[in-house]
């Protein structure tokens, strides 16, 4: 039976991959160069990580480099990953944080994939909000 509710589009964050030169790109929401042509004021965390714990093979372990954007509220505004593995997914966990409106805390403490003896313990989100927290604590 449908209701007469009425939907609402939320908007688009601007996600986008690609594959070129070896290397996964992908990106969504606000990064630092949109935010000052938007004269949004923003903040970011950079990481890079092994994908893999040190006991994985080598050729399936890869760098992982990972931007986070948020406010001075906490609330995440945007994200970039780049690495040899396909982890673009990752991407569209952040587009959601983005539309649900989530904070830092809540992706530092979400419950993400983990493989053990293979996957990192802690999420690449988990891991840039935590370190995003801390740096917010301590300035």
């Amino acid at each position: 039976m449908l209701t007469d509710q009425r939907i609402v589009f939320p908007g688009v964050q601007a996600t986008s991959a690609l594959n070129a030169a070896g290397y996964y790109f992908a990106a969504t929401g606000l990064n630092t160069q949109l935010a000052v042509r938007m004269q949004q004021p923003v903040l970011a965390t950079y990481i890079a990580v092994p994908r893999l714990v040190a006991s994985a093979p080598a050729r399936l372990n890869a760098t992982v480099h990972f931007k986070l954007f948020y406010d001075k509220t906490h609330r995440i505004l945007g994200a970039q990953i780049m690495s040899t593995a396909e982890l673009t997914a990752v991407i569209n966990t952040v587009s959601l944080a983005i539309q649900m409106g989530a904070t830092l805390e809540q992706l530092a403490y979400g419950d993400f994939f983990f493989q053990p003896g293979l996957s990192q313990p802690v999420d690449v989100l988990s891991t840039a909000s935590l370190q995003a927290l801390q740096t917010l604590a301590t300035n």
